[in-house]
C-alpha cells in the first residue's frame, strides 16, 4: 500500500515534467527524435534480439518473463512488452506500455523493417532525453552488435 502511495505521489510531483504518451500514435509523432541502425543480422533475428533484450531491460531479470501469443509480460514491473510480426516478416514493431492506477502510457516503441539496402531497418522512437531513453535506444545497437547485458540506466 504505502509502495502504490510513494508511487503516486512521484507521478503526481512529476506531471509538469513530461507527460506519458496515451496512446503509440502519440509517441510516434511526437517522439524526442528517432534513433536508426541497419541490423547486421537478419530480419527475424534482429526482431528476436530486440524484443528479448527489450523484455529483459524492463523485467530486469530474465526469468521474470511471461511470453504470450506476441506479448512479453515483465512480471517484476508495470511494463507490458508487446512485439508483432507483419506482411509476412517484412515489418515487425515492439512496443513498451506502462500499466498502473495513477498514470500509464507508451513507453518506448521500436520498429524494424526489411529493406533492400539492409537486412533489417531499426526505428527506436526516443521518448525524451533522459539518461534511460537515450541509453535505452543506445542498448538496442549494442544488442544488434552481440551485447546481451546492455539496458537503460536510470541515473
Amino acid at each position: 500500500m504505502l509502495k502504490i502511495i510513494v508511487m503516486a505521489m512521484l507521478a503526481l510531483g512529476c506531471v509538469g515534467c513530461f507527460s506519458i504518451p496515451d496512446t503509440e500514435e502519440e509517441l510516434r509523432s511526437n517522439a524526442y527524435k528517432i534513433d536508426q541502425y541497419c541490423s547486421p543480422l537478419s530480419f527475424a533475428d534482429t526482431y528476436s534480439v530486440v524484443a528479448r533484450n527489450t523484455a529483459r531491460c524492463h523485467a530486469q531479470n530474465e526469468d521474470a518473463l511471461v511470453p504470450a501469443a506476441g506479448l512479453f509480460i515483465p512480471l517484476s514491473t508495470q511494463d507490458i512488452v508487446k512485439g508483432e510480426i507483419t506482411s509476412p516478416n517484412q515489418i515487425a514493431k515492439i512496443l513498451v506500455e506502462y500499466k498502473n492506477p495513477v498514470e500509464g502510457g507508451f513507453l518506448q516503441a521500436i520498429d524494424i523493417m526489411a529493406t533492400e539496402s539492409c537486412p533489417a531497418e531499426v526505428s527506436v522512437y526516443v521518448l525524451n532525453d533522459t539518461k534511460k531513453w537515450l541509453s535505452a535506444s543506445a542498448s538496442v545497437l549494442k544488442w544488434l552488435n552481440g551485447d546481451s547485458e546492455s539496458c537503460f540506466a536510470l541515473f
